[in-house]
């Protein structure tokens, strides 16, 4: 095991260590950073999340995340990857699904491709169907939205417009639903 910590590795922020198991590089947050990562990422996890925020400051939370996905590889870490991706991710495609920030669909779509991307197999196996079951629609419904986001879609476009249609396949169904309830 070789352990190298902070600034050792070109391109490692000194808030992260770095850790090597058989030649498998795991980045986590330093222990003495840990309670401020956690508390900046359910911050914008709150922004994400309460529906009468002004686009503004939910772009603002968007394009901060997006950032900090480019320049620390957020999305890549340990601790983002075993506590806060799964919720990020059901999170942002319940905001797509409600359509609760319409104007910021596009950089949603993107925030969701940049987190999926890391690991799509991950999100094609564990979140999707994770976030799918939990919809208010049938078993046959669901199958069918899942259908409609093909597993081999792993470029930004065919991702994004895969979940567009994914989206709308839901809306539809959803829709549907009630309609057929009332």
């Amino acid at each position: 095991v070789k352990i190298k910590v902070g600034g050792d590795i070109k391109g490692t922020h000194p808030m992260f260590a770095v850790a090597s198991f058989g030649g498998k590089r795991e980045t986590s947050v330093k222990t003495e950073y840990a309670a401020g990562f956690e508390g900046l990422l359910y911050l914008f996890l709150f922004c994400l999340r309460a529906p009468n925020l002004p686009p503004i400051v939910v772009g603002k939370a968007v394009t901060h995340l997006l950032s900090l996905g480019e320049k620390v590889k957020l999305f890549t870490l340990k601790d983002w990857n075993e506590r806060m991706r799964a919720v990020f991710m059901a999170t942002i495609l319940e905001d797509l699904m409600k359509l609760q920030q319409p104007l910021l669909v596009d950089d949603l779509n993107l925030l969701c491709f940049e987190i999926a991307s890391v690991s799509i197999a991950d999100f094609f196996n564990k979140d999707l169907p994770s976030i799918v079951e939990s919809m208010p629609i049938t078993s046959e419904q669901k199958l069918s939205c899942l259908e409609v986001f093909k597993s081999d879609t792993v470029d930004s476009v065919s991702f994004r417009n895969n979940c567009e249609n994914f989206l709308a396949e839901f809306r539809y169904f959803s829709g549907a639903g009630a309609a057929a309830t009332n």
